[in-house]
């Protein structure tokens, strides 16, 4: 992984066999960055995506252990107890020019990731909502 910094925004390459999340989540830790945006493109071996179950407020997980192109990948950053939390999505397209999308929860690198992280000007934390079953914003 490689990144530079544009003013209020860092480039980032993530290479073959990195995770995004992690990578995007060590990114935000060195830079001290409490809020902002993400968004690349690029191309995956392996993802875990979920998708929310909402009377049971559970996850259903589907693992792609092929490779994919990633058509979006678009997601926010917050602190949830202290910590970095990265809520992202992603769309992937398939050899035979299908998609898939879906809550990322991990995402092997296949060829290259290429985004950008647009940091925020304020603190955003995470609170969990029982209502909702999620971490929700908390202002």
């Amino acid at each position: 992984m490689e990144y530079t910094i544009e003013g209020d925004r860092i480039i980032v390459r993530i290479d073959r066999d990195e995770e995004i999340l992690e990578s995007l989540k060590n990114i935000c830790s060195e830079q001290n960055i409490k809020s902002g945006q993400i968004m690349g493109i690029g191309a995956t071996k392996r993802v875990t995506l979920r998708y929310l179950d909402q009377p049971l407020k559970t996850f259903n997980e589907h693992i792609v252990d092929e490779g994919c192109e990633i058509a979006s990948f678009i997601g926010n950053i917050s602190q949830f107890e202290d910590d970095v939390y990265l809520h992202c999505h992603i769309v992937l397209g398939r050899s035979d020019f299908s998609t898939l999308s879906g809550h990322c929860h991990e995402a092997v690198v296949g060829a290259t990731f290429e985004g950008v992280i647009f940091k925020g000007t304020s603190d955003v934390s995470r609170v969990f909502s029982e209502e909702i079953g999620l971490n929700l914003y908390k202002f």
